[in-house]
């Protein structure tokens, strides 16, 4: 089929006829528009005119182009947001780097996908993390990537989205048992390599502080990591030794871990499961006048602030963060076109980094 329409320029024929297509509902929001060498054979004019005409039409708000998928109608939401796609972010804070890095990662990989990234903040509230769910959908977002906030129960605002089948991506941790794809790091293995770091190094009386690990499948994994590790390097479980009741309250994990240590004066070296937790420990190993390393080795999960543990460096299992967040937004695009394959979990590696905070404890180095 032609089309032509006199001394009409022919991008603007082919920018009318999808206008008219689009008006018609014959076009409706989410539907695949013909490409570029689609309507350069239909309309018989070179790709150049049918990419301008497209390009019109993105420019306009009334589709939207995913690189190397194509374009496609925008709904009222999208032409709100310029054309492009919008995806929401709901993370717990922004206060520690490895979140941060996140966000970055996903923006980047956003902006290189032509979408729209909007953030939400849940402040650690599973109430404020389901207003920030609903409020996301009713601003049009066309799928949601998802910091699950700590808890014993799964926020019901979270299993909504997978009975409904809203295109939704978890980071950090899963939901055991519920349909939602996610990307997290390998934690398990950090775990263990840290554990076994530790004890290669020679420490026997090992302390592990974390929260519940019922709080979050990142934190049973890195518990159970650790607890291979030090089986693997001949270093038994203490129980007494592991504090697992903490609740990422700096000032009053602080507390908590200096009463611990107190009671326990023969651990040599402590296993954090987040650089949270680390940096509390950091400070109530100083309350008690323990130089870390030399009275105590402390290894982590992340670099804590260098601000609140001296400019140490640690000795930290590093995570991917940015890595995370590319992955989650192309994730997020396949489930928005439907991909079966994209229900998945997708484990990005981590590494052990050699900082400052752990050595062979006193009694093997003067030995």
């Amino acid at each position: 089929m032609r089309h032509r329409r006199g001394d009409t320029p022919l991008y603007a024929q082919i920018k009318a006829y999808l206008e008219e297509q689009i008006r018609q509902g014959r076009l409706r929001p989410g539907d695949r528009v013909p490409s570029e060498a689609e309507l350069a054979h239909q309309f018989g004019v070179s790709r150049i005119t049918s990419k301008h005409a497209l390009f019109l039409l993105a420019q306009e708000g009334l589709i939207y182009r995913i690189p190397g998928k194509g374009s496609f109608v925008a709904d009222r939401a999208t032409r709100a947001f310029g054309g492009h796609m919008m995806l929401g972010v709901v993370l717990p804070f922004l206060r520690m780097q490895h979140e941060l890095n996140l966000l970055r990662g996903a923006e980047a990989e956003a902006n290189r996908q032509g979408l729209t990234l909007v953030l939400r903040q849940s402040s650690g509230s599973q109430e404020v993390e389901a207003a920030a769910v609903r409020d996301l959908r009713e601003a049009g977002a066309a799928a949601l990537i998802v910091w699950p906030v700590d808890g014993a129960h799964y926020n019901p605002a979270l299993l909504q989205l997978s009975l409904e089948g809203f295109p939704t991506v978890l980071v950090d941790r899963c939901l055991e048992g519920v349909a939602l794809p996610a990307v997290v790091s390998d934690n398990r293995e950090g775990a263990r390599l840290a554990a076994h770091y530790v004890a290669q190094a020679g420490h026997r009386h090992v302390a592990v502080v974390s929260p519940p690990g019922d709080w979050a499948s990142s934190i049973r994994d890195r518990q159970l990591g650790f607890l291979m590790g030090l089986a693997e390097a001949g270093v038994r479980r203490e129980p007494d030794l592991w504090l697992t009741d903490l609740k990422n309250d700096l000032a009053q994990d602080r507390v908590r871990i200096r009463t611990f240590l107190a009671a326990h004066p023969e651990v040599t070296a402590l296993l954090a499961v987040n650089s949270g937790n680390g940096e509390a420990a950091f400070q109530a190993a100083r309350d008690l006048g323990r130089s870390v390393p030399d009275d105590l080795s402390i290894v982590c999960f992340d670099q804590p602030d260098p601000a609140s543990v001296e400019g140490i460096p640690f000795t930290h299992v590093a995570q991917q963060a940015e890595e995370i967040g590319k992955r989650a937004v192309q994730l997020a695009i396949q489930r928005i076109q439907g991909d079966p394959s994209s229900l998945r979990l997708e484990v990005v590696p981590v590494k052990l980094l050699h900082g400052r905070t752990c050595q062979p404890p006193a009694e093997a180095a003067s030995g």
